[in-house]
């Protein structure tokens, strides 16, 4: 049996969505122009390619990293277009507690943890991705005030403990 199979399609989906709920977590209350949300999303990219290449990780961590690998018509849809910011970030924040309540209810510890950590991982990678706030690349400051509160918020919905960043 695969780590997918462990799951009913819908638990499974709501997991694989996570990682990229956990940098629109971010994304949205800080929004970095274009430019920054490239950056942005790059950082939770790459965050993803180095669980598949490297040995951090499990393997729900890693089965759910494959499944951004290859083809791109495949990543979940993440349904957040035309939405407010404080929209967005609800509808993240709201999907990584629903794939915190999935695993709790049907995977062990040691997997979950993983899992937990690697999301805050993709989140703190996504808020030193981009400066927020100043002008022409001049100024600003690395991590806002509005993305540390949201890694603070993100931290609480995973049970990790918080770290100041």
């Amino acid at each position: 049996m695969t780590v997918k199979d462990r799951f009913s399609p819908e638990d499974w989906a709501t997991l694989v969505q996570a990682p990229l709920m956990a940098a629109m977590a971010i994304v949205a209350v800080s929004p970095s122009g274009p430019f920054g949300v490239t950056r942005e999303m790059l950082a939770a990219g790459r965050v993803i390619q180095e669980t598949l290449t490297g040995k951090a990780g499990n393997d729900l961590v890693r089965a759910i990293a494959e499944e951004y690998s290859g083809n791109p018509a495949a990543f979940p849809a993440l349904n957040v277009s035309g939405m407010p910011p404080k929209q967005v970030h609800k509808q993240a924040m709201d999907c990584l507690r629903r794939a915190i309540d999935i695993l709790y209810r049907q995977n062990d510890d040691e997997q979950t943890e993983g899992f937990r950590r690697w999301l805050y991982e993709i989140s703190v990678e996504v808020a030193h991705a981009a400066k927020e706030g100043g002008f022409l690349g001049f100024g600003g400051q690395i991590v806002s005030e509005d993305e540390l509160a949201a890694l603070r918020q993100i931290a609480w919905v995973l049970g990790l403990p918080v770290v100041q960043h």
